[in-house]
C-alpha cells in the first residue's frame, strides 16, 4: 500500500525541489533534505501564485536559510501543511514573502539542544495566518508583518495567536 510520493535531497547547499515559474499547484508530496551544511532547502521558490496542499516539509539545517521552506514570490496560498525543522539551532522552520496559511503546523522536537528561533518568518509584505500550530520553536514569528487569527503555539501569544500550549491540547 503506497501512501503518497516523497522526495529527498541528501545534498549541501541545494534545494530538493524549486519552483521557478509562476502558478504552480503542489498536492500531497513530503520533501526532505537532509543535507548538513546552510542552505539546504526541502523546497523553495521564486515564482508567484504558488498553491500548496497537504504536503509535509522537513528541514535539518541550521543557518540562514536551511529551511523546511522558503519562498520569495508573492500570493503563496499553503493549505493543510506540516513544516519540521530538526536542526539544533536553527534559524527558522519556514520562511515566507506575501503568504496565506490555513491548517498548518510549524514543528521542531523536543530532543533538540537548542530550539529553532521562530517558526515562521516572514520577510517582505505582508502574511496571514489561520488556524496554524507552532510547536518547539522560541517564537512564533520573527517579524510582526502578519496577521494572525485563531492560531496556537508553546511560545509567547500575541493577538491571534494562543500561546503557552502543549501539543496534547
Amino acid at each position: 500500500v503506497s501512501n503518497g510520493v516523497g522526495i529527498r535531497s541528501t545534498g549541501n547547499y541545494v534545494t530538493a525541489v524549486t519552483l521557478t515559474s509562476d502558478n504552480i499547484n503542489v498536492s500531497k508530496l513530503q520533501i526532505a533534505n537532509s543535507g548538513a551544511v546552510s542552505f539546504g532547502r526541502a523546497m523553495a521558490g521564486t515564482g508567484s501564485t504558488h498553491q500548496l496542499d497537504g504536503c509535509i516539509f522537513e528541514g535539518t539545517n541550521v543557518a540562514t536559510g536551511g529551511v523546511a521552506l522558503n519562498t520569495t514570490g508573492t500570493g503563496l496560498i499553503v493549505n493543510n501543511c506540516l513544516f519540521v525543522q530538526r536542526a539544533t539551532a536553527a534559524l527558522n522552520i519556514a520562511e515566507f514573502h506575501n503568504a496565506a496559511l490555513t491548517n498548518c503546523t510549524a514543528v521542531a522536537p523536543s530532543d533538540l539542544v537548542a530550539a529553532p528561533t521562530a517558526a515562521f518568518q516572514n520577510q517582505y509584505g505582508t502574511a496571514t495566518y489561520v488556524n496554524v500550530a507552532a510547536f518547539g520553536a522560541t517564537a512564533v514569528r520573527s517579524h510582526a508583518r502578519s496577521t494572525w487569527t485563531t492560531c496556537m503555539s508553546d511560545a509567547t501569544g500575541f493577538t491571534g495567536c494562543t500561546g503557552g500550549q502543549t501539543y496534547a491540547n
